[in-house]
């Protein structure tokens, strides 16, 4: 299963697609997935306007694996 959610999560253009992704790698509970999702968290956050619904989901799946995020969020505010 974390082979699908991370082959379709890499593959997704829509970034609500990739929120819900996210969300299921989150809730997959699989670790591998944190470089995913810091990455793209960082890529949300380099947007002059990030998501912040976006960003919140995605960071929340970041935690839920175990992750942190506040040193990506220190380098935007």
């Amino acid at each position: 299963m974390y082979r699908i959610f991370k082959t379709s999560f890499l593959q997704a253009s829509d970034d609500d697609e990739k929120g819900l992704l996210a969300d299921l790698l989150g809730d997959y509970g699989d670790a591998r997935a944190i470089p995913i999702l810091r990455r793209y968290l960082a890529e949300l956050l380099a947007d002059p306007q990030p998501a912040e619904s976006e960003c919140a989901r995605v960071a929340g799946a970041v935690r839920r694996l175990g992750g942190g995020t506040e040193d990506l969020f220190l380098t935007v505010f």
